[in-house]
């Protein structure tokens, strides 16, 4: 109830509780990553996520967290790693494969603004050293 009415202390507090009961409990894991990530806490959802993704590496949940909580941190290189992994244990898991597809072009598009600012910067510089 807590997670569907988007109250995120609430959430994490009961899978806490559940986690702190069995800390194997992969499904409270990847919920409480998901809801660690609405609240803004990236880096301990992403500690879940692995944790998840430790315990019982052929979840695709797991994996789909991590590359949820890269996207948000916008380490793509990481999330395109993220879905590459978890595809090997669930080849077939549309989930993973669209963010896998979304990964790689975001990845592209952060190199190729990398790229002309860096070309732009270069253009400057030469052209105040004239």
């Amino acid at each position: 109830m807590a997670f569907r009415e988007s109250r995120w202390e609430d959430c994490i507090q009961h899978f806490t509780a559940v986690i702190d009961q069995d800390p194997n409990d992969v499904k409270c894991l990847a919920k409480r990553s998901s809801a660690l990530q609405k609240k803004g806490d990236l880096n301990a959802a992403l500690e879940d996520a692995d944790r998840t993704i430790q315990l019982q590496p052929s979840l695709a949940r797991g994996y789909i967290r991590k590359a949820s909580v890269l996207h948000a941190l916008k380490d793509y290189s990481g999330q395109v790693d993220a879905c590459i992994e978890g595809l090997k244990h669930n080849p077939d898991d549309d989930t993973l494969k669209k963010a896998l597809a979304l990964a790689r072009r975001l990845k592209a598009n952060a190199s190729k603004a990398s790229q002309a600012a860096r070309t732009t910067f270069a253009t400057r510089n030469a052209a105040l050293s004239r």
